[in-house]
């Protein structure tokens, strides 16, 4: 290591603060204002390859910057991708430039995890310039204070870890791997605490974890930032942006642990010992497209053209009490392709139904031929159909209700015989190319969509509204085949018997 950058005293005490030169002040401020430059000049860590400078790879960097315009942050990272270490310097580079920062670190068990934490934490100081440290009032691996009156503590993470403290970050790590019973009470804990100002509380939030199951707290709270229905902001550090992730270096891991451990612990999957309804594999395949236009939060769409075009919507409804959403499909029937998709939890009924006419006179509007809808004929929904059957509007009067040639009722139900059907034709549709998703939200339900007796429903705790509304899309699609002769042939390829295939066990992000 550089002389330069090796102190003869590790640990500098109070008496031994002296006065900056002109040269460092600057220096001093350069740092404070820019992280990477701060990390890259200044910050050795211990890495593979033995000690070096910290030099941010472009989803740390990416990562820090979502730190700092963000208060809570939740990411999804796979083992040896630097996401500990990111965030063990972002904290001792704000202890450093900003007086009385206040920080805690807790992870799921105290060796080797929050040890490894601290001990990193401490190299990084003790091989600082000298002028750079800030003196020393408190110094061991279980938290550091420094006579700025900054400080940190690590603490394993229980239910009433630091309860009571007043803090200005908070690093949560590997939360996936805490027990059920404490992180749930643990989180109950905490974020009540940290957010006692409402909205003007200040306290940042990290978590950083791999994935461990499908339930739980940090599923959950991934889950929520994923469909943006909670204060946390996501980033996925992908596989391939970690170097050294080679082909070569699957084939070796592979041969001391199973697949799917793997998967888990390296790819980030999501393994459910449930079974999802799309395979993994294909799930992971799929790449979800940022839409064209976005309309007041709840209407996506991914097209700006329908002339000449079949359209139809699949209308899920709800209580719209701020719990379960409504949601909407929309689907071109040429192409079985996703062109829209809407969402929201808090219409009324009412509201509801004058929606989908809305967005029926929309796609309209850009073109569309024709409209086929249906809606499910639920007791919830049997409220939004009578609604639209009622309307005198020339929307209505346009485009088509499908309802089941054999029922009673206008709209379809969802039956014990008929959601298996959908599920069923959905999995074979996906899985053989023919029906193309474009929504992040659909694709992030369908991998918590799992086996429930014969026919599949979200992991305790998600939503499944979006997927459900797409398996109401694939009873809508069978009828509308049998007239529209464009999508009988893509739509009747293949038939897949839901009740003969065996599930893989596991889900991708």
């Amino acid at each position: 290591m550089s002389n330069e950058y090796f102190a003869d005293k590790v640990i500098k005490k109070p008496n031994d603060i002296e006065e900056l030169t002109d040269e460092q002040h600057k220096e001093f401020i350069k740092c404070a204002l820019d992280f990477n430059y701060w990390a890259k000049t200044y910050a050795w860590v211990q890495g593979q390859q033995g000690e070096c400078l910290f030099n941010p790879r472009t989803y740390q960097s990416r990562i820090i910057k979502k730190i700092e315009n963000h208060n809570h942050v939740i990411v999804t990272a796979g083992r040896q991708s630097g996401k500990s270490q990111m965030a063990i310097l972002y904290i001792l580079h704000q202890m450093i430039f900003f007086k009385n920062f206040k920080a805690g670190v807790t992870s799921y068990t105290l060796q080797p995890n929050l040890k490894d934490l601290s001990s990193r934490f401490r190299y990084a100081y003790e091989n600082l310039v000298w002028w750079m440290k800030p003196a020393v009032r408190e110094y061991n691996q279980y938290g550091t204070r420094f006579s700025n009156g900054s400080s940190v503590i690590f603490q394993v993470t229980k239910e009433n870890t630091f309860r009571g403290l007043t803090l200005d970050f908070v690093m949560i790590d590997e939360l996936s791997h805490v027990k059920p019973g404490i992180a749930e009470e643990f989180f109950n804990s905490l974020f009540p605490s940290i957010m006692a100002a409402g909205e003007d509380s200040t306290t940042r939030v990290l978590i950083v974890s791999t994935p461990n199951g499908t339930t739980g707290v940090y599923a959950r709270l991934w889950i929520d930032a994923v469909n943006k229905s909670s204060s946390f902001v996501y980033d996925e550090v992908k596989y391939h942006e970690i170097p050294g992730r080679t082909p070569k270096f699957e084939k070796t891991m592979l041969k001391t642990m199973s697949k799917n451990k793997f998967l888990q612990e390296f790819k980030c999957a999501w393994i459910s010992d449930k079974g999802t309804l799309i395979n993994s594999t294909k799930l992971e395949s799929i790449k979800s497209r940022e839409p064209l236009e976005v309309i007041n939060e709840d209407l996506w769409l991914w097209t700006d053209n329908l002339k000449g075009k079949t359209i139809a919507l699949a209308c899920d409804v709800s209580d719209g009490i701020g719990q379960d959403f409504h949601a909407i499909q929309i689907v071109d029937v040429d192409t079985l392709t996703q062109i829209g998709e809407f969402r929201n939890n808090l219409m009324t009924q009412t509201r509801y139904a004058a929606e989908i006419v809305k967005i029926m006179k929309f796609l309209f509007d850009l073109g569309a031929s024709d409209i086929y809808y249906t809606v499910e004929n639920n007791g919830t929904g049997a409220g939004v159909i009578n609604l639209l059957h009622n309307m005198s509007n020339p929307v209505i009067d346009r485009a088509h209700l499908v309802s089941d040639p054999e029922g009673k009722k206008l709209g379809l139900a969802m039956t014990r015989k008929s959601k298996p059907d959908g599920c069923g034709k959905l999995k074979d549709l996906i899985e053989s190319d023919r029906f193309h998703i474009q929504s992040d939200r659909l694709l992030t339900e369908l991998k918590f969509f799992v086996k429930s007796g014969v026919s599949f429903k979200a992991e305790s705790g998600m939503h499944d509204d979006l997927a459900m509304s797409m398996v109401l899309m694939m009873l809508l699609l069978q009828l509308v085949s049998e007239f529209e002769e464009s999508a009988y042939e893509t739509f009747n390829e293949l038939d897949i018997d839901i009740e003969q295939e065996s599930y893989e066990v596991g889900i991708y992000f």
